[in-house]
C-alpha cells in the first residue's frame, strides 16, 4: 500500500518489498521543495503484546525516521497503544515526536454541547435533583435568584457529566438526549438528572477478563487469535473471555453495521475483530484504573 501511494514503483524496476528497500527507494530520490504527507492511521494494528509482536513497529518507526526528509509522516495512535510503545521499544519510540492531543475539560464539554444545543433556538431550564446532597442544598438555598439557582444547577450537571464521560463525547451525547426533553408549551427544553450506566458488575470479573479489556484498549482491536498470542492462551480459552465480554454487552464486532448504541450481540466468531464498545470506553478505563491495571 504505502509503494503504491507513494508512487515508488512504474513497473520498469523491481517493487520494493520490505521497509528497508521502501527506504532505499525514498531516499534515492532528491529531497522536495515540499515533503509529501503521509497519515497513516490507527498505528495500533502493527503490533502485538507477545513475543516479537513488536518487531514491525520497531521497523516501522525506523523508516519513517530515515525518511522523513522525503515525507512527512503523520501517525495516529490511541494512549494506551503508545505507552505500550514506549515500554516495549523505547529507542524506536524515541525516534518521533510525540503531540499529544489536548484534553476535553469540563468547560470545552459544556461549550460543545451547549453549542450543539444552541441550534435548536429553544431556552433551557435545568431540573434540580429531587434529593440533592447537603452541599448543593446550601448553595441552592443561599441563591438571591432564579438566575443564580439556574447557573448552580447547570454547573452541577455538566460537572457530573463530565466526571461520568471523560473524553467520550459521544457518551455525554448520549446522556445529554436522554436528560433532555421539551415542556408542554414545546417552547423550553427541560434537562433532568441523567442516570449513568452501572457498571458494578465488573467488580466480579477475573484477572484474565480486566486483562483482556486492557489488551482490546491497547490494540484497539482484536480477533479471537490475536488475543490468544497475546495472553499465550489457547483459542477455546481466548472465545471463552470473549464471549463473556460480549454477553456482557462490552465489546462489539468493530465492523458492526448495527446503528450507534444498538446493544445486542450474538456470539464471537473467529477472524472478526473486536473492539470495547466506543460509548463504554471511560467506564472501562475507569475499572482497570481502580485495578491499577492501566495508569
Amino acid at each position: 500500500r504505502l509503494v503504491d501511494e507513494l508512487g515508488l514503483w512504474s513497473g520498469s524496476e523491481a517493487r520494493p518489498e520490505t521497509l528497508s528497500e521502501l527506504s532505499d527507494v525514498l531516499l534515492s530520490k532528491p529531497a522536495p521543495d515540499e515533503p509529501i504527507t503521509c497519515i497513516i492511521e490507527h498505528l495500533d494494528h502493527l503490533f502485538l503484546r507477545s513475543i516479537g509482536g513488536t518487531n514491525l513497529v520497531r521497523e516501522f518507526l525506523t523508516m519513517i525516521s530515515r525518511t522523513d526528509s522525503r515525507v512527512l509522516w503523520i501517525l495516529t495512535i490511541a494512549d494506551f497503544g503508545w505507552q505500550l510503545i514506549e515500554k516495549s521499544e523505547p529507542s524506536a519510540a524515541g525516534l518521533v515526536f510525540r503531540h499529544e492531543l489536548t484534553a476535553v475539560d469540563r468547560d470545552v464539554l459544556e461549550k460543545l454541547i451547549m453549542k450543539r444545543h444552541s441550534r435548536s433556538g429553544l431556552n433551557v431550564h435545568f431540573v434540580s435533583p429531587v434529593d440533592p446532597n447537603p452541599l448543593l442544598a446550601r448553595r441552592l438555598k443561599r441563591a438571591g435568584s432564579d438566575t443564580e439557582v439556574q447557573r448552580i444547577i447547570r454547573e452541577v450537571f455538566f460537572d457530573r457529566l463530565h466526571a461520568q464521560c471523560g473524553q467520550n463525547i459521544m457518551l455525554a451525547l448520549f446522556y445529554w438526549i436522554s436528560a433532555v426533553s421539551l415542556d408542554e408549551s414545546e417552547t423550553e427544553m427541560v434537562v433532568t438528572p441523567f442516570n449513568p450506566m452501572k457498571f458494578g458488575f465488573l467488580a466480579g470479573y477475573s484477572l484474565q477478563q480486566s486483562l483482556a479489556l486492557k489488551a482490546l484498549l491497547e490494540h484497539e482491536t482484536l480477533t479471537i487469535q490475536e488475543y490468544a498470542e497475546v495472553d499465550q492462551c489457547s483459542i477455546a480459552a481466548s472465545i471463552e473471555v470473549f464471549e463473556s465480554l460480549g454477553n456482557a454487552l462490552l465489546i462489539e464486532g468493530a465492523n458492526d453495521e448495527t446503528r450507534p448504541g444498538r446493544f445486542e450481540f450474538i456470539t464471537v466468531e473467529e477472524g472478526i475483530r473486536y473492539r470495547i464498545r466506543p460509548l463504554i470506553v471511560h467506564p472501562i478505563i475507569q475499572y482497570l484504573r481502580s485495578k491499577n491495571i492501566v495508569h
